[in-house]
């Protein structure tokens, strides 16, 4: 038959520390042949009385007779005092006097064989008063009797059928060692114990009746003593707040003690520890289960594999919590510290869930002075800077910036936005708006002027503090082009443009390019013209000057108001061609003899001037007479070149009933609008002159055949 025993603590007018620490541990306690358990005193207890004895009886025989310990003289370890009677299921306890105060550690035990049993192998339960506590056992019997409840061996409290008994809520009263049995089989002992510690405080306070002290957060499973204030650290951990982690086969309010002196960290195993109220008794770090020999899973560590890994890649040591690389950087956002179980600065909570504007209390959240970050106002941390916003802007842009600002209390706080350009600070302290936003913060808008040069901050002054919180917004460059133009057609007025695309790679800026601006200036000028919005990558440009040379530019736009960048440097030059000179003047014509074959015409010489001729090369000046057929079926058309100022034709071949003249004069790129003389009337028996040769000319012109 195995038993395996718990045991507890309680103190009588001893507050608790190095000088009031006892460890009380239970040895193999599912091996009968080892049912004894050990208690570690403090290393200045000498001289003092010891004792132990059993807490009430089960059975009707058991002795409640107190046994004395005779504190043996410094040796190899004078704080250890082993109880080597052996004992059955029940509850027992070992006391001590030290310094006037009195210590009593209870211990319970159970068969191995027992057929009921605390729930999640917990022998202990420590509650806050107020708390809605139930306790329960479990049981695989079949019922053939009702279950009584008993508490600290008395009257029965209640019989039925139930494994559970709550308070709602739960007061100092019912703390104590509760039990149930089957009715009429007590005294076969089958049964189990769990005992109930009730703190005197609520969660996280101390100092009753008030109880208006507020508990250090107490790590790896440590537990507050609402007495005074005090960690009580599970075993294999010590420090003040029980940071520090002292690794297996290690026990004692400074880890002094070890379960083997030369043994391996797993010597602990098997072991129940159990300390002063309101702690309780657990297994030592590493381990979990009534019988403390279950190793704990992964991604828990610590007392009754109670506490929860932190680590990014989410395991770590059994023992220590340390991550497995062991490195402070492997601490999942927000933990931090030695094993990843302290919150980050900025950080509180259980869970290290919740912000705080400094590092503050892990349980209240109430700043540690003069610790404030720097967008909060010191020494209290009361007035902040909560948020600030900024929509993205193109470079150069009037843009709308805010910063909210929490506030306790009716002192005046100055809200600000600090531009600082090459050491150059200004301060815009006229805000656009201010507008309570709820929950004590105001929100305060600004305007400004958006440069990927400048820094931007939010600045809050109260009395002779200050506090500052940096804006970041996207600010982004205009793209500036450097791709190529390539001329596509040219006319009098008009140029038509294509251009490579601007590229991310390349050109300059920041992207995306949504669409161009196609600029031109007369060449050799300064004095660009902007032209319309271009969505491809072509576009003409219109309304230009005859015969000019024109230097064409373009600039990219990205999207956003004022995203048109620079005009870039690849730029191109064109020259428009001549325009349409103006039409000829004064033209005539004749039949000579009365005859349509033989032709007379002459005009007014056109004037050699830029304003005529629309082009700036006034030297070259061609007439063209065309004469075209008024018959439908007809294909007579001709027409003759010339540059002088009439036209004979003689004996021109004609099988047409009509025909018309058209007069036009020409620079090097364009001709006038055509002067119209006619339509002439052929005569079916007019014949040609037989003295000149047929279709002869004069008038230096040239004959050409016009097909349509």
């Amino acid at each position: 038959m195995l038993i395996s025993i718990l045991i507890c603590v309680h103190l009588i007018g001893f507050t608790v520390g190095n000088d009031g620490y006892i460890t009380v541990l239970n040895v193999n306690p599912q091996n009968n042949a080892d049912q004894y358990y050990q208690c570690y005193t403090p290393s200045t207890f000498t001289g003092h009385s010891l004792s132990y004895g059993r807490s009430f009886a089960v059975d009707n025989d058991e002795s409640l007779t107190e046994t004395q310990w005779v504190v043996p003289t410094p040796g190899n370890n004078p704080r250890r005092h082993v109880v080597n009677k052996a004992v059955g299921m029940g509850v027992y306890y070992c006391k001590i006097v030290n310094n006037g105060a009195t210590t009593v550690v209870q211990t319970t035990k159970i068969r191995d064989d027992a057929v009921i049993t605390p729930e999640n192998s917990k022998n202990t339960v420590t509650v806050n008063v107020g708390d809605n506590v139930t306790i329960r056992f479990n049981t695989d019997l079949t019922l053939i009797s009702e279950l009584v409840w008993r508490k600290n061996g008395s009257t029965a409290l209640k019989n039925g059928t139930e494994t559970s008994m709550t308070f709602d809520p739960v007061k100092t009263s019912d703390a104590g060692v509760y039990e149930m049995y089957q009715d009429g089989y007590r005294e076969d002992l089958m049964h189990a114990f769990i005992k109930l510690i009730v703190r005197e405080c609520p969660n996280h306070k101390w100092g009753p009746p008030d109880c208006t002290g507020d508990c250090e957060y107490c790590y790896n499973g440590g537990v507050c003593d609402d007495k005074t204030g005090f960690c009580i650290c599970a075993p294999g951990f010590m420090g003040s707040t029980c940071e520090t982690e002292c690794n297996g086969n290690r026990h004692g309010w400074n880890c002094e003690n070890r379960c083997s002196t030369r043994g391996p960290l797993t010597s602990c195993r098997y072991y129940q520890f159990c300390l002063p109220d309101p702690y309780g008794c657990s297994c030592v770090t590493g381990y979990k289960g009534i019988k403390c020999d279950t190793v704990c899973s992964s991604g828990t560590f610590g007392s009754d594999c109670a506490q929860t890994c932190h680590c990014k890649q989410g395991g770590c040591d059994p023992y220590t919590g340390k991550c497995t690389d062991n490195q402070y950087s492997s601490c999942a956002y927000p933990w931090t510290g030695s094993n990843c179980q302290k919150c980050q600065p900025g950080f509180y909570g259980e869970n290290c869930d919740i912000e705080c504007p400094c590092e503050c209390h892990r349980i209240t959240g109430r700043c540690i002075e003069g610790t404030c970050f720097h967008n909060w106002l010191k020494p209290k941390c009361e007035v902040g800077i909560v948020n600030t916003t900024s929509p993205p802007s193109n470079n150069g842009q009037k843009t709308i910036v805010s910063c909210s600002v929490y506030q306790t209390g009716s002192n005046e706080v100055q809200t600000m936005i600090r531009v600082t350009k090459n050491d150059v600070i200004e301060n815009i302290t006229i805000p656009l708006e201010t507008i309570p936003d709820g929950n004590n913060t105001t929100k305060h808008t600004f305007s400004v002027i958006s440069d990927v040069d400048s820094t931007y901050k939010c600045v809050i002054v109260q009395d002779h503090f200050s506090a500052e919180s940096a804006i970041l917004f996207d600010i982004f460059r205009l793209p500036f082009y450097n791709g190529s133009l390539t001329i596509l057609n040219m006319s009098s007025s008009s140029i038509d443009i294509k251009w490579t695309a601007w590229n991310n790679n390349t050109d300059g800026g920041d992207g995306p390019v949504i669409g161009y601006f196609l600029y031109h200036k007369l060449n050799n000028t300064d004095d660009w013209n902007k032209g319309l919005y271009q969505a491809s990558l072509s576009g003409t440009v219109n309304g230009l000057m005859w015969d000019t040379e024109y230097t064409f530019g373009v600039s990219a736009v990205r999207p956003g108001e004022g995203g048109e960048g620079p005009i870039g440097e690849g730029s191109t030059i064109a020259k428009t061609i001549c325009g349409q000179p103006q039409p000829v003047k004064n033209v005539n014509h004749e039949l000579i003899d009365g005859n349509p074959h033989n032709l007379f015409i002459n005009w007014t010489q056109s004037d050699a001037d830029t304003e005529t001729l629309q082009c700036y090369n006034t030297s070259y000046i061609l007439y063209t007479v065309y004469l075209q057929s008024n018959d439908e079926d007809d294909e007579m058309n001709i027409y003759y070149e010339l540059i002088g100022t009439n036209l004979t034709i003689w004996n021109l071949t004609l099988n047409v009933s009509s025909y018309t003249i058209y007069l036009t004069v020409s620079n090097e790129d364009s001709e006038s609008e055509a002067v119209k003389v006619g339509p002439t009337k052929v005569e079916s028996e007019t014949v040609a002159t037989s003295e000149h040769p047929k279709d002869e000319l004069e008038g230096l012109a040239t004959r050409r055949n016009l097909f349509y």
